[in-house]
């Protein structure tokens, strides 16, 4: 699923990767870990393509998808990412945000509950869970963004999202989103 072969990022001669080197079977799940500052956030953002690769490579479902050459369009990759700060367009709310991630022709639908749905597995699971959690009630859609994840990944990406929660309920949230991203494969 996940190929990186000797990938290496430097910012203002400061070498954050040095020639790093993961494979990520389908499937399965994987962390990484590591002091503040040792670079994961830099290698999923290689990863993500919101950062080009000084040296190496990165290839997602036997596709390159980045090189010191050549670099894939973050939204042309099929992965999702959820930074620890959200990541989400401030000016619009919850459910115009969810409707974003939605194709155009499926944007303007509305689920039984009045969330917009799509027909991709991984986003309509996300919009059932959203729909039915007493975290996120139909009010909240109106409401402006706050850090939540979604799209219709093959890779998901995650990047200390549950950070800013308690123990409870990071607890919780961490069970909840492993299920939903085992559901969807």
């Amino acid at each position: 699923m996940l190929d990186i072969r000797g990938l290496a990022k430097s910012f203002n001669d400061n070498t954050v990767l040095d020639h790093i080197d993961l494979n990520v079977a389908a499937g399965s799940t994987t962390a990484v870990v590591g002091a503040s500052g040792c670079g994961k956030t830099t290698l999923l953002r290689l990863v993500a393509g919101f950062e080009t690769p000084d040296a190496g490579t990165v290839t997602i479902s036997d596709r390159q998808v980045a090189s010191a050459e050549r670099s894939v369009a973050p939204h042309r990759r099929g992965v999702g990412y959820v930074a620890q700060d959200g990541a989400l367009f401030p000016h619009l709310t919850v459910g115009q945000n969810i409707a974003y991630a939605c194709p155009a022709a499926h944007a303007a639908e509305k689920s039984a509950t009045g969330w917009p749905s799509c027909s991709k597995p991984f986003h309509g699971s996300l919009i059932r869970v959203s729909s039915t959690s007493s975290a996120l009630r139909r009010s909240a859609a109106a409401r402006r963004a706050r850090p939540c994840a979604g799209g219709e990944p093959v890779l998901m990406l995650l990047d200390e999202p549950f950070t800013a929660l308690d123990t409870g309920l990071r607890a919780s949230t961490r069970k909840a989103v492993a299920a939903l991203l085992a559901d969807a494969g």
